[in-house]
Order: structure tokens, then sequence, then C-alpha cells
């Protein structure tokens, strides 16, 4: 377990160093490690070594220090290393990492904005949906479907709305994950009714 650690805290040194193709992998690989630390059943783990590095993501020590590092990387100078570092929070579903997300929303480079909307996406706040509620007008479709994709998952009602307008969007791609966001909301709303209404019979 500390040589698993060890090679956690290398990768979160990689972060802070001047190389940005590193900064990038590094960033990718804490996502990668995070994702599988949240299911250590995955048939994904190839062996003992990374199998200790994923458990050393599971201390509570360690996480902090990867979510910090992972934070800061969200405001590195090079896109690639924000969008990266966004990507590896929602994978961590990183409750934490909720503000500078939302900060991300509004970051100049698309890509950044895309996985920023993914990340909100995987954590699940509702906290995060009136920010993302305004990306459903971003000048780049990509983004446009990443935040329709997000409100999804986040499930919140008060998203129907906004979706529903983007029934006639220039991409069809926009329009299908729009509408399956809608339905996903939906579900879980009826869903709430009916356990309401049985609870009322109930009563009764």
């Amino acid at each position: 377990m500390n040589n698993a650690r060890t090679r956690v805290e290398e990768l979160l040194e990689q972060l802070k160093g001047e190389d940005e193709v590193m900064r990038e992998n590094s960033a990718f690989l804490l996502g990668e490690l995070g994702e599988e630390a949240l299911d250590l059943t995955k048939d994904t783990l190839k062996n003992d070594r990374m199998l200790g590095e994923i458990n050393a993501l599971t201390i509570p020590e360690v996480r902090k220090k990867v979510e910090e590092g992972l934070i800061k990387a969200l405001f590195d100078k090079d896109s690639w290393v924000r969008g990266n570092a966004a990507d590896a929070l929602g994978k961590l579903k990183s409750n934490g990492a909720l503000e500078p997300l939302t900060t991300c929303l509004s970051d100049e480079d698309r890509i950044v904005r895309y996985s920023a909307c993914q990340a909100l996406g995987l954590i699940g706040s509702k906290e995060a949906t009136a920010s993302i509620l305004s990306l459903l007008k971003d000048d780049h479709w990509s983004v446009r479907m990443s935040a329709a994709e997000a409100l999804g998952k986040i499930k919140d009602p008060e998203a129907i709305a906004a979706l529903k307008k983007l029934k006639n969007d220039e991409n069809k791609d926009v329009q299908v994950v729009s509408r399956e966001a809608i339905t996903m909301i939906s579900d879980v709303v009826v869903n709430k009714k009916t356990e309401h209404e049985k609870e009322t019979a109930v009563k009764i």
C-alpha cells in the first residue's frame, strides 16, 4: 500500500510540473484510478499493483490530497489539463469540487466547459442545475449536448422547461440527448408521485 500511495503522490507532483503533457496525463490517470476506487469489483482491474493504487484512493487523507490537486489543476494554463482535471473530479464524484467546477462552466475553451458539465452530471447535485442551464444556449453544440446530458443525470424537474426548448436545436444530437434527459427526469417525477399516492392511500 505504501508503494501505491507513493505512486499516487508521484502523479500529484507531475500534476504540478512544467511539462504540459505530463500534467494532462497525470490528471487523466488520477481520474481513472478514482473511478475504479468507487467500484473495486470492475473487471478492468488488471493486476495487484493497480489494485493497490486504487485502494490508496479510498484512504480519506490520500483522496483529499488528490481532490485538492485536481481542483488546482482546473485553473491550469493548459486547457487539456483543465478538462482532464474536471473529468477526474467527476469520476471521483467530488462534492467538494462543485464550486470550482461551476466556475469552469464559463471557461473560454469549449472542451473545459464540456468536461465541467460531464463532471457535474456525475456528481449529481441539484445545486449545479441553474449554472448548467445557462449552457443550453452555448454557441457550440457539444457543450449544449453535454449540459443536457448532465441535467438528465441530475434529474432536477426545474430543468424540463429549458430542455424542451432544444427540441428544434440545429444539431440532431442535441435534440436526441435533450429528449432523453427529459424522459429521465420525468420518470423520477412520476415515480415520486406514485410513491406519494401509495403512502397517502396507506394513511387513509
